[in-house]
């Protein structure tokens, strides 16, 4: 009886480690601090960062909130979580593949100028596109890209985390 029982519970041990080795480096949207290291605004600008904004710009979700600094200023919000069916989910819900960006307050009080200022503005005109759909490319990366852009090179945002 006592080897079933140690039969019984490696197997559950095994299969909780499965599950936990298929969603390492998916980081959670809700508990993570996500840097953004690309923002794609045209074909003509494919990818600006300055780099006196790295690392200074970023974003943190909620469960229906988003905070966040393009660099030059903080903002808040308010966002939706999406299936592809258009259903609103957890933040936490894997099938999450649109993000829905509303009420994004920011402080108007920008000290920014030349390339900085155009990469805040980039940031802010992509968020308040207000429908971004999901990827991850890679792990602790995700991509929001603008779903009203109709053109080829779609305005996106890279953002990646080390939580």
């Amino acid at each position: 009886m006592g080897t079933r029982f140690r039969t019984s519970t490696t197997i559950v041990a095994l299969g909780a480690l499965l599950l936990t080795g298929c969603t390492q480096g998916q980081a959670p949207v809700t508990s993570s601090n996500w840097q953004v290291t690309n923002v794609y605004t045209d074909a003509e600008h494919p990818s600006i960062l300055p780099d006196s904004l790295a690392g200074r710009a970023h974003l943190a979700f909620g469960d229906s909130t988003v905070v966040g600094d393009t660099g030059c200023a903080p903002f808040t919000g308010s966002v939706d979580f999406l299936d592809g069916e258009g259903d609103r989910v957890a933040a936490t819900d894997p099938t999450a593949a649109t993000f829905v960006f509303r009420d994004l307050r920011v402080r108007e009080d920008v000290d920014c100028e030349g390339v900085d200022l155009y990469f805040h503005n980039g940031l802010l005109r992509i968020l308040h596109a207000g429908e971004l759909t999901v990827a991850r490319p890679q792990d602790g990366e995700l991509l929001l890209t603008d779903a009203t852009d109709r053109a080829v090179d779609k305005r996106a945002v890279r953002l990646t985390t080390s939580s």
